[in-house]
């Protein structure tokens, strides 16, 4: 399921995005939590320097026992 979250959002960031730009970037930040006796995946993506001024910010929270 990461791999095609992390797939999804680059697709998009060369095709819409910031990496549509010479000068765009992404800065994609992750972490681990726990909740309960659950731990958590936390990513957090965000674009900044698209060309259409439309800087994306997305927020991911992933089980680790999702699939």
């Amino acid at each position: 399921m990461l791999s095609l979250l992390l797939n999804e959002l680059m697709t998009n960031a060369v095709k819409h995005g910031a990496l549509k730009s010479e000068t765009g970037w992404i800065a994609l930040d992750a972490h681990s939590e726990m909740r309960g006796d659950e731990r958590w995946v936390r990513l957090e993506w965000q674009e900044h320097g698209s060309k259409n001024g439309d800087d994306g910010n997305y927020d991911q929270q992933l089980n680790q026992g999702e699939t």
